[in-house]
């Protein structure tokens, strides 16, 4: 409803796009607080003992849960980024290029909901879900909405088919399906919110189903298809290359670089002809904003009073602090990919599952360590991850962690003084990041308490002949 009247308020001409109620605390919190009920709910149905599942196929799975999907179609996007996605695709049904072209730049019906003024940092396959949702728009800007939120509510349904029948004979293959398609950050953020990261999912769902069957070639072009969404699957490629040098798999390798030449050389001639186009699917809109990463809480910490007054020269220092800090996590990243391709390449029992392990891995720790601008639905990419490596215990747990508590700070506390109080903003920040750290650090050791993997295996998520991995 907040989404809603936030809408109504923009076409009356009371509030402006800058008006959005982000600043307004005990309304986030009244939000956040029925966010995280939902939350706790969904977390004590996930630790209770093992359901009875037997004789359920997809059709059933969808009856005992449609109720939820129709509450998360129903709810109005309470942020802006719907509206800029439906204003890139009024850009291309008028034929201008929204990767050469600013949206505010575009005059529509939808200007008054533009925050963002920026080129497209969304690639040509979402930028046909924005085309096709725009066409709607003429009628209604509401129904452009729901438009695009059926697409992301069809997706959602899509890959929780794709994870139950790529699990048919795992015994937790139903109760895996129903935590996915009920997790409430999914449900909220692609479904609810509407954010294009639905279609993400898919494309690691298909590119870990090929890779498994050692379909190698349909696994590259499902990474480029996630590539082709949004920017961010990038980074699997490189490692899946990686490891077919490293099988000798010399085929499927040309095959894939022919393949990703061919791409890029087709963008270079159509959508994107610049290297300013290309620079665009970088987000450059965020430049050296920070929201909910370690970069924010050094910021917090520089700017808070103590600081300022024990160490004024941090204060004066504070840009080429945070500059210098960006760049180091930016390094440290980039160094601990390198070793994890080269430790995946002097392994010689590397595999497969192994390496769509480490592709959860490098996503992890970027958005962990190296995104100075997190937002809440960025994590959502992680549960397509977990829900087919569920033995991959350590990187589930962190990865689960990371990302409900990330979305429960975000929505009762907000990020540092942007989006709240003082107070709440900095304990916000501080769980959106330090508890997953901490296991990320010190997640090994829980192997060692026998009665964790008496839990885990409570729960039917491990069988009694397995023992748990790192």
């Amino acid at each position: 409803m907040r989404g809603y009247e936030f809408y109504t308020s923009i076409v009356s001409g009371y509030k402006t796009v800058d008006d959005v109620d982000l600043s307004n605390y005990p309304t986030r919190f009244r939000i956040g607080s029925q966010y995280l009920i939902l939350t706790i709910i969904y977390l004590i149905w996930l630790v209770r003992g093992e359901q009875k599942y037997q004789g359920y196929d997809f059709l059933d799975i969808l009856k005992s849960t449609w109720v939820f999907l129709a509450i998360a179609f129903i709810g109005y996007p309470f942020t802006q980024d719907i509206y800029l996605y439906l204003q890139y695709g009024l850009m291309a049904i008028n034929g201008l290029n929204p990767y050469t072209i600013a949206s505010g730049d575009f005059a529509s019906v939808l200007s008054p909901f533009i925050f963002w003024n920026q080129t497209s940092t969304y690639g040509p396959i979402s930028q046909l879900f924005f085309i096709f949702s725009a066409a709607f728009v003429s009628v209604s800007p509401i129904l452009g909405v729901y438009v695009f939120k059926f697409i992301c509510l069809g997706f959602h349904i899509f890959n929780t088919y794709l994870i139950s029948q790529e699990l048919k004979f795992s015994n937790s293959r139903v109760r895996i399906a129903i935590a996915y398609l009920l997790n409430p950050l999914l449900l909220f953020e692609l479904v609810t919110e509407a954010h294009v990261d639905f279609f993400v999912c898919t494309s690691i769902i298909i590119a870990t189903i090929a890779i498994k069957k050692q379909n190698y070639v349909v696994g590259i072009l499902a990474i480029w298809l996630g590539i082709l969404s949004k920017t961010l699957p990038i980074i699997w490629w490189p490692l899946v290359l990686v490891f077919l040098v490293q099988q000798k798999r010399w085929k499927s390798l040309t095959l894939s670089i022919i393949l990703s030449t061919s791409i890029v050389l087709a963008l270079q001639s159509s959508l994107l002809p610049s290297l300013e186009t290309w620079k665009s699917l970088l987000n450059p809109g965020v430049g050296d904003l920070v929201s909910g990463s370690l970069h924010d809480l050094l910021k917090l910490i520089l700017n808070s009073q103590y600081v300022e007054y024990f160490f004024p020269k941090l204060v004066i220092s504070q840009e080429s602090i945070l500059t210098g800090f960006r760049y180091l996590t930016y390094i440290g990243y980039v160094a601990y990919y390198v070793c994890v391709a080269l430790k995946g390449y002097l392994n010689k029992n590397y595999s497969e599952t192994k390496l769509l392990v480490d592709m959860g891995w490098v996503t992890l720790v970027l958005l962990l360590f190296a995104t100075p601008w997190l937002m809440p639905w960025y994590p959502s990419i992680l549960f397509a991850f977990i829900a087919l490596n569920i033995n991959a215990r350590w990187f589930c747990l962190t990865s689960f962690t990371f990302g409900i508590v990330l979305s429960c700070a975000f929505y009762t506390l907000g990020y540092g003084p942007l989006y709240g109080r003082i107070l709440p903003g900095v304990m916000g920040t501080v769980l959106a990041t330090i508890p997953a750290i901490a296991i990320l650090l010190f997640g090994r050791k829980m192997r060692r308490f026998p009665q964790f993997e008496r839990w885990i295996r409570g729960k039917g998520l491990l069988s009694s002949t397995r023992r748990i991995p790192n």
